[in-house]
Parts: structure tokens; C-alpha cells; sequence
């Protein structure tokens, strides 16, 4: 859970980092966040661009990535790590724009 808790608390190369957000894994723990995700889960929603439907079906698999020197790692370890935990997360646009990251675990 530490792990899950360090990944969703580190910054960014898409904004938080870049508009001086920081909120890392002590400020999660102190939200309560893991008792959080257990009973209900997490759902991160943004108002950018959203993903084309060839992007959403690519983008948990390793080393697939839109950035011309990205890994193609952060969301295929993202599920990795969920996934250990018996979790799931799942991509999906949102209406008029954007993108919801949906995560849950269970109790």
C-alpha cells in the first residue's frame, strides 16, 4: 500500500508539479486516502484533451506512450501495482471533455 500511496502522490510531467502542488504521500496518509480507496475508490478527473479510443485501449500496456520520448511506464505501473493489490483502474473521457483515471481495492 506504501507503494500505491508513494505513486499517486508524486508529481507529475503533466501539472501538478508545474503549478506548484504538493501533495505527497504524508498529506495522503493524513486525507486517509488508503481507507478511502478501500471502501469507495478514487476517481481523478481532469478537464484536458481526453484520449483518442486507440489511446485508451493502449495506454496500461508497457511501453506504449503519445510522448515522442516517453517510457511508456508510469500508467502500465500504476496498474501493475493496483493490480498486486487486487485492484483495478480503468481510463474513460469524460462528457465534454477530459479524462476520469478511476481506481478502487478492495476491503
Amino acid at each position: 500500500m506504501n507503494k500505491l500511496i508513494s505513486l499517486i502522490g508524486a508529481p507529475t510531467d503533466i501539472g501538478a508539479g508545474s503549478r506548484g502542488a504538493s501533495m505527497g504521500p504524508e498529506a495522503l496518509r493524513v486525507a486517509n486516502i488508503v481507507s478511502v480507496l478501500e471502501s469507495h475508490g478514487l476517481d481523478v478527473l481532469d478537464r484536458g484533451k481526453g484520449m483518442t479510443e486507440a489511446v485508451l485501449t493502449n495506454a496500461l500496456v508497457p511501453f506504449y506512450s503519445t510522448k515522442r520520448s516517453g517510457t511508456g511506464l508510469g500508467l502500465a505501473l500504476t496498474r501493475e501495482i493496483i493490480e498486486a493489490h487486487g485492484g483495478r483502474i480503468a481510463l474513460s473521457n469524460r462528457e465534454g471533455g477530459g479524462l476520469i483515471v478511476s481506481i478502487t481495492l478492495p476491503a
